[in-house]
């Protein structure tokens, strides 16, 4: 009897004191890249497409061979993405079973076991019900932009967040100052919301996503 009781005890110490890792990492331009931000001089493999269905998105093939090799081990790899469901269900990550929980919308919503959390999309809902909604911040928004001489790509995403993307003058650095400046003084009157930035694309988001 001793001895059955001291193997269980061995048993459960063991299971609770058990280490799981866990690899957070985001996706665009940190494991794969637009087309136009590949280097296709080194070896690459594809990581994503369009809603056509083309090619758009890429691994180095260095970093998809340290994907696959997190992906088999025993460490729990979770993507970070600010794309939206529609948007990751375009990449490689979507097909691979192994990974069971993903977090997308800049945290607005989570996977686990590839469905959505409800949890989660409770306590994210009763956030954004204390807030202006996005909606509304998107029409205020655009009469600060519209009163620039510059063509951008803005659109709502899922109602988490406003997208405002410089897809006509890329990389022009006079351009992508004046709309930072012009979004800095809008959020100076919104501030419940701040500016994330990123190469050529900026978001307006509540404080409560990262």
């Amino acid at each position: 009897m001793g001895k059955v009781y001291h193997q269980t005890i061995r048993k459960l110490w063991s299971k609770r004191c058990q280490i799981e890792y866990f690899f957070f990492s985001d996706i665009d331009d940190t494991l794969i890249q637009t087309r136009r931000k590949t280097d296709f001089s080194q070896a690459t493999v594809v990581g994503g497409y369009t809603k056509e269905g083309k090619e758009n998105s890429f691994f180095y093939e260095g970093t998809k061979l340290f994907i696959d090799t997190l992906i088999a081990s025993n460490i729990t790899f979770i993507p970070t993405t600010a794309r939206n469901l529609d948007s990751y269900h375009r990449t490689v990550f979507a097909k691979e079973k192994a990974i069971k929980h993903v977090i997308l919308n800049f945290g607005g919503l989570i996977l686990k076991e590839g469905e959505i959390d409800k949890v989660w999309q409770k306590k994210m809902n009763a956030s954004y019900a204390k807030i202006l909604s996005i909606p509304k911040v998107l029409k205020a928004l655009h009469a600060v932009l519209d009163s620039l001489d510059v063509e951008l790509v803005v659109k709502v995403i899922d109602d988490f967040y406003i997208s405002i993307y410089n897809k006509f003058n890329l990389d022009d650095k006079g351009i992508l100052s004046e709309v930072k400046n012009a979004l800095n003084t809008f959020l100076a009157t919104h501030q419940d919301f701040y500016l994330y930035e990123n190469d050529n694309s900026f978001a307006i988001l509540p404080p409560f996503s990262q």
